[in-house]
This record gives C-alpha cells, sequence and structure tokens, in this order.
C-alpha cells in the first residue's frame, strides 16, 4: 500500500508543457484509476518479483491471463503506480491512450520528438516509430516495458492494421511511396516496402547511399532520388513552422523514368521543384550542406554559430567540404543548387576563395542555412542514440573515396571519433568543449 500517488510515466509528462498540455486529460484519468485500484492493494512480494524477472528480460511479451476480478488489471496498476513504465488502460483512456502511450515513452526516455505525431490517435504505426527510437536509445540489455490493459469490450473505434500486408486491397499497391527515415534505418524499411508493393519508391533521405540500396531491392526503374531543403519545426499537434524556405529536388536513376507527374505533385502542394540530370550530383550536393558544421557540433556538443566563431574549425570544415568535392570530382559528379541553397556556388568559393575571406561568407551562410536549428547528429547523440547519420555523410564519403584511391583524411577522422563517441567506445567528455582536442585527433 506504499504506491505513490502519480505514477513516474504520468510524472515524466507533467514535465513536458506541451506533451501534458495536449495528453494530461487521458493520462490523469488512467492514473486515477491506478490510484483506486491500488489503494488498499497488498501485492505478493513473489508475484511480483516473477514479474520483475519477467520484465527485465531482453525483449518478448508478457501475458497476465486471468478471470475478471481476480487482481490481474490491479496488478498492472501497481507495476505502473511503482515503477517507470509507459501504460494504457483502454477501459479507463478517455479515448484517447494510443497518443497518451506515446507520449508517455516519448517524456520517459527523452526522445527527439517534440510531440506526438498527429496520425497517433488512428495509426499504430506511430508507436512503431517510437518504440524504434526508444529502443535505439536504450543500452543492451535494459528492455522497455509498456504495460498494456485490457482491450475495450466494444470495437466501436478499432485500431487500425499496423502492417502493411495488412492494409485493404485499396491502400496497398500506392503509386509512389516516399521513404523519410534515417538512412541507418533503410535496411529495415526495404521489408516494410516491399511488403507495401508501391510502383515507385522516392527516397528523400539524408546521406550517401540510399538509392542504391533501394535499387539492390527493387530495381533502378522504381527509385527516385530526392533532397528537401525546407527546415520546419513542430508548432502544435498538426502544425508546423517553416523555419527556412526551400524546396525539392527529383532525379531519376533511371534516364527512362519520367519525374514529371512527380514534379507536378509536388508543386501543386506548394514546393518549389526543380529536376536533376544526374541523381548523385543531387545528393552529394545535399550531403555537403548537411556536412556544414554538423559533425563538429556533435562531437564539441556545441551550437553552430560557436563552431564557426572559431577560425580553425572553420577551416577544418573547408578541408571536408573539399574532399567530398574531390571525390564527386574522380567520380564525374559535380555539385548543384538544391531549392533555396547554391550548393554549386559554395563549392565554387569554397575552392578558390582565401581563407581570410571565406570565414565570415560561410558564418552567414551556414547559421542561416539551418533555420536557427541544432543540426541532426547533435540532436541524437544529445538523445542518446546509438546510431548517428553521420556514418552515411562523412563514412560514406570516406568508403566512396577509399574505393577510388581519394584520400580524405578529415571525413575518416570525423567519422571515427563521431562513431566512437556514438557507440559509446569514446566518451563524450574527452571532446566535448575542447575543439583543441578535436583538432590534433584530425591532425589540423
Amino acid at each position: 500500500m506504499d504506491s505513490p500517488s502519480v505514477p513516474p510515466a504520468a510524472a515524466a509528462v507533467a514535465g513536458f508543457r506541451q506533451l501534458n498540455a495536449l495528453h494530461g486529460r487521458s493520462i490523469a484519468a488512467q492514473a486515477a484509476r491506478i490510484a483506486e485500484r491500488t489503494a488498499l492493494f497488498v501485492p505478493r512480494s513473489d508475484v511480483v518479483a516473477a514479474l520483475d524477472d519477467l520484465l527485465g528480460a531482453p525483449g518478448g511479451l508478457v501475458a497476465l491471463e486471468a478471470p475478471r476480478g481476480s487482481g490481474a488489471t490491479t496488478l498492472l496498476c501497481h507495476l505502473a503506480a511503482t515503477r517507470p513504465y509507459a501504460f494504457w488502460l483502454p477501459e479507463d483512456d478517455d479515448g484517447a491512450g494510443l497518443a497518451a502511450l506515446c507520449a508517455q515513452l516519448i517524456a520517459l526516455y527523452d526522445l527527439p520528438v517534440p510531440l506526438v505525431p498527429p496520425a497517433a490517435t488512428r495509426d499504430s504505426t506511430a508507436l512503431e516509430r517510437i518504440l524504434a527510437d526508444v529502443g535505439a536509445s536504450r543500452p543492451a540489455g535494459s528492455p522497455a516495458v509498456l504495460l498494456l490493459g485490457r482491450p475495450r469490450a466494444t470495437d466501436a473505434a478499432p485500431l487500425p492494421d499496423p502492417f502493411p500486408a495488412e492494409l485493404p486491397p485499396g491502400c496497398r499497391q500506392p503509386a509512389l511511396a516516399v521513404l523519410c527515415v534515417k538512412g541507418y534505418d533503410t535496411p529495415g524499411a526495404i521489408a516494410t516496402l516491399q511488403s507495401l508493393g508501391p510502383r515507385a519508391v522516392l527516397t528523400l533521405q539524408n546521406g550517401i547511399g540510399n538509392e542504391e540500396r533501394l535499387a539492390a531491392a527493387f530495381g533502378t526503374t522504381r527509385v527516385i532520388a530526392g533532397a528537401i531543403t525546407t527546415s520546419v519545426e513542430p508548432a502544435g499537434p498538426a502544425e508546423i513552422v517553416i523555419t527556412k524556405a526551400g524546396g525539392v529536388g527529383l532525379a531519376a536513376l533511371d534516364p527512362a523514368t519520367d519525374l514529371a507527374p512527380w514534379a507536378e505533385a509536388f508543386a501543386r502542394a506548394g514546393f518549389p521543384v526543380r529536376t536533376y540530370g544526374d541523381y548523385r550530383s543531387l545528393k552529394w550536393s545535399k550531403a555537403l550542406l548537411n556536412m556544414l558544421g554538423n559533425a563538429q557540433a556533435a562531437i564539441l556538443d556545441m551550437p553552430v554559430p560557436q563552431i564557426y566563431a572559431d577560425p580553425r574549425l572553420i577551416d577544418l570544415d573547408m578541408r571536408a567540404a573539399r574532399e567530398a568535392l574531390a571525390v564527386m570530382a574522380r567520380m564525374g559528379a559535380r555539385p548543384v543548387n538544391l531549392p533555396g541553397y547554391p550548393a554549386a556556388a559554395i563549392a565554387a568559393i569554397a575552392r578558390v576563395v582565401p581563407a581570410p575571406l571565406l570565414r565570415p561568407l560561410m558564418r552567414r551562410l551556414v547559421g542561416r542555412g539551418r533555420g536557427g536549428k541544432d543540426p541532426s547528429l547533435l540532436r541524437d547523440l544529445r538523445a542518446g542514440r546509438n546510431r548517428s547519420e553521420g556514418e552515411q555523410l562523412y563514412g560514406s564519403v570516406a568508403a566512396e573515396a577509399a574505393a577510388r584511391g581519394v584520400p580524405t583524411p578529415v571525413n575518416a577522422a570525423l567519422w571515427r571519433v563521431l562513431g566512437g563517441i556514438v557507440r559509446g567506445e569514446i566518451p563524450w567528455d574527452e571532446f566535448r568543449g575542447k575543439p583543441d582536442k578535436l583538432l590534433a585527433a584530425v591532425g589540423a
């Protein structure tokens, strides 16, 4: 009878003002039922210990099956009241339990997701994506536990089917599937796409190598390379704010692919659209922009304006960019301007403009280009993720360079250090706020 008054998961959501404002009502309704059921509950220590052992094991499903009135739901409530587990009691969730469950996971594991996706109330794949982020943030052997109560007796508002193979026939085999997951999630997304059966796949992912992986699975005629340069931030459950205007770039892997229908579709949606003849030029140009200040900010745990206040770190970024440009030249690809971003112009001045003139110019370009957002690699590292798209940026540049006999010591060193921090092989504190340490590691 010593259960806390507020379940730990509910307390975690209360610490996030906007999450609590949007989902606090459902969580409070469930917390009230938890408090009611556990007020006079005296748990059997042997049963609780056995459950703790089961729940501490990696992976799996534990089902508590018992006749109504035997105390199974009360035992579940006891776990919710005494342990930092996300919970969902469908009979007491005020009709918004799935979104409230997602909110608890975001708060408990401090995910880099400011709000529950609006689709969470009708699309259980939102929960799948959040669970994938939770898994990536947890150390090996440390499972995340979800407590799910008895489903409602009514099926008036059933959950949607979560897997493409279970979708109604009219929802399968779309004309186009747009892939926006992190580059390191591409292999897992391929299986989902194969079940979905789209006629074409457009990847708007950052990084290098995603198109080749998709082409190996679907063929070059079904894969379209893309880049989106519009920066946004969520402003509410169904609202975003554009922080930096941009657009969409499209390029076919196969010359026979007709891009016109998709360019028209994005244009009708309000995006400036450009098409390109070489998908490698498109994706490598976007990668050049993504790389500016990104790895250094993550390794040093510093914002980009602070990075670009140090002339030595600007020079290091320019060395990495020149290495990538050398690889592009060896491949026969050339930098191209993207909607809202003069990547070709930046590449040209990076090659020829003297450092004293280049530094103030790059400060303005890079600071304005990010729309006030911290770089993605820094956000992921702060969130405790054990994977990083740095591999699809700096790592891919170094790998392609090695295959073509082009030296890229800066890109290789940046990924070596960043990858070591991400994998836990290098303590982050060794580099946090220590530019001199990074410069020494890179050999600058």
